[in-house]
């Protein structure tokens, strides 16, 4: 009997699997202006210099990814602003380093970070 019912939660799940593979593929479904545009040898040319350029890139290292996030910058804050005659400073430098890394500001002002800080220390 077990057999049996494994055998017919098989089969939904196959179905199902089936039904979703037939949904998608009717979604990605183009019509023929659309395949020319997509498939013109300019676009492709295009696709392929770009993608080209972004596999040229190297990756970030560990210590960068978890500094541009925000609980490594909270974290890095959180450690620097002992060292700082005041937070704002320590701040302000954890901003400029993060200016250095991706050309702009992680937070528009101290009182916004702070919110944000906030908010995580009391859920937790």
């Amino acid at each position: 009997m077990s057999s049996r019912k494994m055998n017919i939660c098989d089969e939904r799940e196959q179905r199902r699997l089936a039904d979703y593979a037939e949904r998608s593929k009717c979604a990605s479904k183009m019509n023929r202006k659309q395949y020319k545009r997509y498939h013109s040898p300019v676009i492709t040319a295009e696709r392929e210099k770009v993608e080209a350029e972004l596999s040229a890139m190297n990756p970030l290292e560990p210590e960068v990814r978890h500094f541009l996030s925000f609980e490594g910058f909270a974290e890095l804050y959180l450690r620097m602003r002992d060292l700082y005659p005041t937070q704002l400073e320590a701040y302000e430098r954890l901003e400029d380093f993060y200016i250095t890394i991706t050309g702009k500001r992680r937070y528009s002002e101290f009182s916004s970070f702070r919110r944000v800080l906030n908010r995580l220390l009391h859920k937790t």
